[in-house]
């Protein structure tokens, strides 16, 4: 029996790398000043994000372009929502990265 045309198998394309990586805020937990170290493959634009466990963002920024290698971002305590626990998120296309922080007062 000779295979039919819906029997081949066809390779996939590889999916694309991440460029994007995040390292743990710190301190964690947190009092004051968070500290954002993460490392970029591209000059695409990041954005930043706090949410909240239900999903909600109680906080965003663009961080703009800052170009291939490791950079850290500094959240204001101004910005930093109430005590409790949050998800950090960092985003660069269609990659996205997050990290649980504890803050405290």
């Amino acid at each position: 029996m000779s295979p039919q045309a819906s029997d081949r198998v066809r390779a996939q394309p590889p999916l694309p790398r991440s460029t994007l990586a995040l390292e743990t805020a710190s301190p964690n937990p947190a009092r004051g000043v968070i500290s954002i170290t993460y490392t970029l493959q591209s000059a695409d634009p990041v954005h930043f994000e706090i949410t909240d466990v239900s999903g909600r963002i109680v906080a965003h920024r663009d961080l703009g372009s800052p170009g291939p290698g490791s950079h850290t971002y500094l959240v204001d305590p101004a910005l930093a929502p109430a005590p409790g626990v949050y998800w950090i998120r960092l985003s660069q296309g269609a990659f996205t990265r997050a990290t649980k922080v504890a803050i405290l007062r």
